[in-house]
Protein backbone atom coordinates (compact mmCIF):
# COMPACT_ATOMS: atom_id res chain seq x y z
CA UNK A 1 0.00 0.00 0.00
CA UNK A 2 1.35 3.51 -0.73
CA UNK A 3 2.13 6.09 2.02
CA UNK A 4 0.09 9.09 2.27
CA UNK A 5 2.57 11.49 0.49
CA UNK A 6 3.30 9.13 -2.40
CA UNK A 7 -0.68 8.37 -2.91
CA UNK A 8 -1.30 12.30 -2.81
CA UNK A 9 1.65 12.72 -5.84
CA UNK A 10 -0.04 9.92 -7.62
CA UNK A 11 -3.17 11.15 -7.19
CA UNK A 12 -2.12 15.11 -8.33
CA UNK A 13 -0.22 13.29 -11.24
CA UNK A 14 -1.58 15.30 -14.63
CA UNK A 15 -0.80 12.18 -16.48
CA UNK A 16 -2.79 9.75 -14.22
CA UNK A 17 -5.75 12.47 -13.69
CA UNK A 18 -6.19 12.58 -17.72
CA UNK A 19 -6.36 9.18 -17.99
CA UNK A 20 -8.81 8.52 -15.01
CA UNK A 21 -11.11 11.26 -16.50
CA UNK A 22 -11.18 9.62 -19.98
CA UNK A 23 -11.79 6.33 -18.27
CA UNK A 24 -15.22 8.54 -16.40
CA UNK A 25 -16.32 9.80 -19.88
CA UNK A 26 -16.10 6.51 -22.12
CA UNK A 27 -18.22 4.52 -19.82
CA UNK A 28 -20.57 7.89 -19.08
CA UNK A 29 -22.72 7.25 -22.40
CA UNK A 30 -23.88 3.86 -21.65
CA UNK A 31 -24.31 5.15 -17.60
CA UNK A 32 -26.30 7.90 -19.17
CA UNK A 33 -28.74 6.49 -21.02
CA UNK A 34 -29.94 3.79 -18.63
CA UNK A 35 -30.10 6.87 -16.20
CA UNK A 36 -33.07 7.87 -18.41
CA UNK A 37 -35.45 5.41 -17.44
CA UNK A 38 -35.31 6.15 -13.38
CA UNK A 39 -37.14 9.85 -13.66
CA UNK A 40 -39.83 8.24 -15.88
CA UNK A 41 -40.25 5.22 -13.50
CA UNK A 42 -40.79 8.16 -10.89
CA UNK A 43 -42.82 10.03 -12.63
CA UNK A 44 -45.08 6.86 -13.27
CA UNK A 45 -45.07 5.76 -9.64
CA UNK A 46 -46.33 9.19 -7.96
CA UNK A 47 -48.86 10.30 -10.94
CA UNK A 48 -51.80 10.09 -8.97
CA UNK A 49 -50.22 11.27 -5.40
CA UNK A 50 -47.96 14.58 -6.29
CA UNK A 51 -48.25 17.40 -8.01
CA UNK A 52 -48.24 16.62 -12.09
CA UNK A 53 -46.64 19.85 -13.09
CA UNK A 54 -43.84 19.21 -10.68
CA UNK A 55 -43.36 15.57 -11.50
CA UNK A 56 -42.85 16.87 -15.39
CA UNK A 57 -40.58 19.61 -14.59
CA UNK A 58 -38.71 17.87 -12.25
CA UNK A 59 -38.09 14.61 -15.22
CA UNK A 60 -37.39 17.00 -17.67
CA UNK A 61 -35.06 19.15 -15.63
CA UNK A 62 -33.07 15.30 -15.44
CA UNK A 63 -33.87 14.69 -19.42
CA UNK A 64 -31.98 17.88 -19.93
CA UNK A 65 -29.27 16.98 -17.79
CA UNK A 66 -28.61 13.85 -18.89
CA UNK A 67 -28.40 15.03 -22.56
CA UNK A 68 -25.89 17.32 -21.66
CA UNK A 69 -23.52 14.96 -20.27
CA UNK A 70 -24.17 12.79 -23.25
CA UNK A 71 -23.41 16.05 -25.39
CA UNK A 72 -20.10 16.75 -23.03
CA UNK A 73 -19.18 13.02 -23.18
CA UNK A 74 -19.13 13.42 -27.53
CA UNK A 75 -17.45 16.32 -26.99
CA UNK A 76 -14.94 14.78 -25.18
CA UNK A 77 -14.37 11.77 -27.28
CA UNK A 78 -14.09 13.92 -29.81
CA UNK A 79 -11.25 16.11 -29.22
CA UNK A 80 -9.23 13.14 -26.71
CA UNK A 81 -5.69 14.17 -26.89
CA UNK A 82 -4.19 13.51 -23.31
CA UNK A 83 -1.05 15.32 -24.02
CA UNK A 84 -3.74 18.95 -24.61
CA UNK A 85 -6.39 17.78 -21.94
CA UNK A 86 -7.54 20.45 -19.68
CA UNK A 87 -8.10 18.65 -16.46
CA UNK A 88 -9.59 21.02 -14.60
CA UNK A 89 -12.12 22.31 -17.38
CA UNK A 90 -14.04 18.75 -18.17
CA UNK A 91 -13.20 17.48 -14.58
CA UNK A 92 -15.14 21.07 -13.25
CA UNK A 93 -17.68 20.00 -16.19
CA UNK A 94 -18.45 16.51 -14.96
CA UNK A 95 -18.06 17.76 -10.77
CA UNK A 96 -20.64 20.40 -12.08
CA UNK A 97 -23.12 18.17 -13.32
CA UNK A 98 -23.14 16.04 -10.78
CA UNK A 99 -24.37 18.31 -8.63
CA UNK A 100 -26.99 19.34 -10.32
CA UNK A 101 -28.25 15.46 -10.63
CA UNK A 102 -27.65 15.36 -7.03
CA UNK A 103 -29.54 17.84 -6.28
CA UNK A 104 -32.74 17.02 -8.49
CA UNK A 105 -32.75 13.95 -7.03
CA UNK A 106 -32.43 15.31 -3.12
CA UNK A 107 -34.93 17.30 -3.91
CA UNK A 108 -37.30 14.49 -5.49
CA UNK A 109 -37.11 12.75 -1.97
CA UNK A 110 -38.22 16.24 -0.37
CA UNK A 111 -40.71 16.94 -2.80
CA UNK A 112 -42.36 13.36 -3.33
CA UNK A 113 -42.68 12.49 0.16
CA UNK A 114 -46.10 11.08 0.54
CA UNK A 115 -45.92 9.91 4.33
CA UNK A 116 -49.07 7.53 3.60
CA UNK A 117 -47.33 6.04 0.90
CA UNK A 118 -44.44 3.87 2.11
CA UNK A 119 -44.35 1.71 -0.57
CA UNK A 120 -43.98 4.50 -3.01
CA UNK A 121 -41.37 6.50 -0.64
CA UNK A 122 -39.24 3.04 -0.37
CA UNK A 123 -38.98 2.54 -3.94
CA UNK A 124 -38.29 6.25 -4.44
CA UNK A 125 -35.52 6.15 -1.67
CA UNK A 126 -34.30 2.86 -3.24
CA UNK A 127 -32.95 4.81 -6.21
CA UNK A 128 -31.84 7.32 -4.68
CA UNK A 129 -29.51 5.80 -2.38
CA UNK A 130 -28.99 3.17 -5.11
CA UNK A 131 -27.83 6.05 -7.47
CA UNK A 132 -25.34 7.44 -4.72
CA UNK A 133 -23.69 4.23 -3.81
CA UNK A 134 -23.46 3.83 -7.62
CA UNK A 135 -21.05 6.55 -8.17
CA UNK A 136 -18.50 4.60 -6.23
CA UNK A 137 -18.26 2.57 -9.83
CA UNK A 138 -18.76 5.70 -11.96
CA UNK A 139 -16.36 8.23 -10.04
CA UNK A 140 -14.45 6.79 -8.07
CA UNK A 141 -11.62 8.06 -10.01
CA UNK A 142 -13.14 11.56 -9.90
CA UNK A 143 -13.85 12.27 -6.07
CA UNK A 144 -15.30 15.68 -6.32
CA UNK A 145 -17.87 14.38 -9.02
CA UNK A 146 -19.05 11.85 -6.44
CA UNK A 147 -18.99 14.07 -2.93
CA UNK A 148 -21.45 16.60 -5.29
CA UNK A 149 -23.72 13.99 -5.93
CA UNK A 150 -23.74 11.80 -3.35
CA UNK A 151 -23.43 14.45 -0.63
CA UNK A 152 -26.52 16.81 -2.17
CA UNK A 153 -28.63 13.85 -2.86
CA UNK A 154 -28.34 11.72 0.47
CA UNK A 155 -28.09 15.31 2.33
CA UNK A 156 -31.05 16.80 1.31
CA UNK A 157 -32.68 13.13 1.76
CA UNK A 158 -31.72 13.21 4.99
CA UNK A 159 -32.61 17.14 6.04
CA UNK A 160 -36.36 16.60 4.54
CA UNK A 161 -36.51 13.20 7.11
CA UNK A 162 -34.88 14.98 10.17
CA UNK A 163 -37.46 18.09 9.65
CA UNK A 164 -40.80 16.00 8.22
CA UNK A 165 -40.49 12.79 9.69
CA UNK A 166 -41.71 10.81 12.89
CA UNK A 167 -39.06 9.53 14.96
CA UNK A 168 -38.36 6.03 13.05
CA UNK A 169 -37.52 8.29 10.18
CA UNK A 170 -35.23 10.86 11.94
CA UNK A 171 -33.27 7.41 13.00
CA UNK A 172 -32.94 6.58 9.58
CA UNK A 173 -31.73 10.01 8.29
CA UNK A 174 -28.93 9.42 11.14
CA UNK A 175 -28.18 6.21 9.46
CA UNK A 176 -28.57 7.46 5.54
CA UNK A 177 -25.24 10.00 7.16
CA UNK A 178 -23.68 7.14 7.87
CA UNK A 179 -23.86 5.60 4.73
CA UNK A 180 -22.89 8.60 2.91
CA UNK A 181 -19.68 8.48 5.22
CA UNK A 182 -19.08 4.53 4.41
CA UNK A 183 -19.59 5.55 0.84
CA UNK A 184 -17.32 8.07 0.84
CA UNK A 185 -14.47 5.70 2.76
CA UNK A 186 -14.99 3.04 -0.09
CA UNK A 187 -14.81 5.05 -2.88
CA UNK A 188 -11.22 7.05 -1.54
CA UNK A 189 -10.05 3.61 -1.22
CA UNK A 190 -11.27 2.40 -4.89
CA UNK A 191 -9.38 5.64 -6.34
CA UNK A 192 -6.62 4.84 -4.59
CA UNK A 193 -6.38 1.23 -6.34
CA UNK A 194 -7.39 2.82 -9.76
CA UNK A 195 -4.89 5.44 -9.30
CA UNK A 196 -2.31 3.31 -9.24
CA UNK A 197 -3.11 0.64 -11.79
CA UNK A 198 -3.41 3.31 -14.30
CA UNK A 199 0.07 4.46 -13.15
Amino acid sequence: MRGTAEEQELIKDPAVRAQALTFLFAELPGITTIQFSFPVAVVAMYWDYVNNTQLLVWMASLFALYALRLSLARSFNRQIDQQQLDIQRWGGYFTLTSLAAGTLWGIAGALFYVPDQATLVTLLYVIIIGTAAGQIILTANWLPALYAYSCTALGILSLNLLLRGDGAQQVLAVLLLLFLVMIIRVARQARRMIYEGIA
